[in-house]
């Protein structure tokens, strides 16, 4: 494939890749064309042969409005600096996130046009946690994933940019919002207090997990899994020389290494009620942007080839590594042992269900 700048998508259903391009655009300012940088967005086959194109310059209107000297812009005239693409294959929707507009946008991908944009740029009302309107919610923000419907998290590095091309942060956070009623809300944040600051002013990363807690890549070599009501779960810090560096303070981003887990999880929600109907939780073992092929599978005993099954049946586990649910029905008088077994042949660890 022609180099792509910072993120690339596979799309399983067309077998074709989504990358960020960045290429050289001209702005009609002052009676002169300026040259300045974009980050489009080009799709392409197996054979590396370009089949889409979108460019940035087209669809964005306020790219060619910005002012360098009020915006934040660095000296190579990056006006948009797209950093991360959310691909939903099956809607045909992809979701642009732009550091330096500090904005991301919907984007129709049949059409290539803007669908809405959230942030300093955007055409959405926005609140704080307390409720309160404000005009952006994140800054120079890293990440950007949907982990629900119509819900993201994005690391807010809370980041300013001088014209000399020094970033500079304050309180950099993992932040959830969600987008409801044409409004963009904030619903969760972390951002931990540690002295010295650990803010980061460049690059950073996101993952919500399955276990419903969120990993995130602050500065000072800092990784910190966070709980749902601000608890630190985990944390490593990658210590030396090399986290002073300021092209690529590790660690860099969390939005490759942490999509893959050793295997599915599994966890029963509800235990059998009086109709026998059981409730589960399902996660397949890596992110995927497509719905993928799963079995469901009770046995009797431990979960092995040979024993006798109780259930067995197929699902899709949802895209975007999106909670899965299940509801079946368990007539058994002895507990059994319930496993998830995804495309791969890789089988979840053993979740006991007790008789009904």
């Amino acid at each position: 494939l022609r180099g792509a700048h910072h993120m690339i998508e596979y799309n399983p259903l067309q077998k074709t890749w989504l990358t960020l391009q960045q290429s050289r655009g001209r702005v009609y300012r002052d009676g002169v064309f300026q040259f300045v940088q974009v980050d489009d967005i080009w799709e392409f086959n197996m054979k590396g042969e370009p089949v889409w194109k979108w460019y940035a310059r087209s669809q964005i209107g306020a790219y060619t409005s910005m002012d360098r000297n009020k915006h934040q812009v660095n000296p190579h005239y990056d006006y948009t600096h797209g950093n991360t693409l959310h691909y939903d294959v099956h809607e045909n929707l992809i979701y642009y996130n732009s550091r330096h507009m500090d904005t991301f946008y919907k984007l129709d991908k049949t059409t290539g046009k803007v669908l809405w944009g959230i942030g300093r740029f955007g055409d959405t009302d926005m609140k704080n946690l307390q409720g309160r309107p404000v005009d952006r919610i994140f800054s120079h923000s890293h990440g950007l994933t949907m982990v629900g419907d119509n819900t993201w998290i994005t690391f807010d590095n809370d980041a300013t940019m001088t014209k000399s091309f020094q970033s500079s942060c304050r309180r950099s956070r993992m932040l959830e919002f969600k987008l409801s009623g044409g409004v963009a809300q904030e619903v969760w944040e972390f951002a931990p207090n540690f002295k010295p600051t650990i803010c980061r002013s460049v690059q950073g990363g996101v993952v919500r997990l399955p276990n419903g807690n969120t990993l995130g890549a602050f500065g000072a070599g800092y990784e910190i899994e966070a709980t749902r009501d601000g608890q630190i779960a985990w944390l490593m810090q990658v210590k030396g020389r090399e986290t002073q560096r300021k092209e690529f303070p590790p660690p860099h981003d969390f939005n490759i290494g942490s999509r893959f887990l050793y295997r599915p999880v599994l966890k029963l929600t509800k235990p059998p009620n009086r109709s026998c109907k059981a409730a589960f939780s399902a996660w397949n073992a890596f992110r995927a942007e497509a719905r993928a092929l799963a079995v469901f599978t009770c046995f009797v005993g431990e979960p092995k080839v040979g024993n006798k099954m109780v259930v067995r049946k197929g699902f899709w586990f949802r895209p975007h590594w999106f909670e899965t649910q299940l509801t079946v029905t368990l007539h058994h008088e002895s507990d059994l042992t319930c496993v998830v077994e995804n495309e791969d042949g890789l089988w979840s660890l053993p979740v006991r269900v007790p008789s009904c």
